[in-house]
């Protein structure tokens, strides 16, 4: 899950020189792109949320957007260059300063979204992950360490059922933070993930 933060962080550097290209220069970029990461944050978890939650694979769903994240910014290789053109064209010579701004935060957020919308939806499956392994007993630091040492650790016999009154969305929609666990997971014996 870190690495997909590192990937993140690097998509968003390359999209901000990228976006100054046709921005004119790189504070307008860097506000663009920011803005557009956040709403298509938002806009992946809003839309996609719920049926995470619901799915008895949300890491299926995790690995799906993932790979959403990669295509797209490969295809962003080929329609950047003639996006370039088109909102340079669309914003004009001597553009209002609410017309350019207008056209670029639009425009940039739609060309990020199918990527920032799948990075959003990543964060409800991570956090359904993480729910369903506390649930078993094991803490996503168990999951790495086992990783790390070469094994797997072996898949739930039947789904874990829905989530758990404390989880992220249910705190939300009652209005609150979610509540600390009752007592931090503590390390995993090397020998129970066998």
């Amino acid at each position: 899950m870190m690495a997909s933060g590192l990937a993140a962080m690097g998509y968003e550097i390359v999209w901000t020189q990228q976006s100054s290209l046709w921005l004119g220069h790189e504070s307008a970029a860097v506000l663009a792109v920011v803005a557009a990461f956040f709403g298509g944050l938002a806009a992946g978890g809003l839309v996609f949320g719920g049926r995470i939650e619901a799915s008895a694979r949300p890491v299926r769903w995790y690995a799906g957007c993932e790979l959403i994240v990669a295509l797209w910014s490969g295809v962003l290789l080929f329609v950047a260059p003639p996006f370039s053109s088109w909102v340079l064209r669309t914003i004009g010579v001597e553009p209002s300063a609410g017309w350019q701004w207008a056209v670029a935060f639009s425009s940039t957020f739609l060309l990020l979204l199918p990527a920032t919308a799948a990075m959003g939806a990543t964060l409800p499956a991570m956090e359904r992950v993480t729910v369903e392994l506390r649930a078993r007993g094991r803490s996503p630091d168990s999951l790495r360490s086992s990783i790390e040492r070469g094994r797997t650790p072996s898949p739930p016999a039947e789904p874990a059922g829905p989530l758990p009154p404390d989880s992220l969305r249910s705190s939300i929609e009652r209005g609150r933070t979610p509540s600390p666990p009752a007592e931090p997971a503590g390390p995993l014996p090397p020998d129970s993930l066998r």
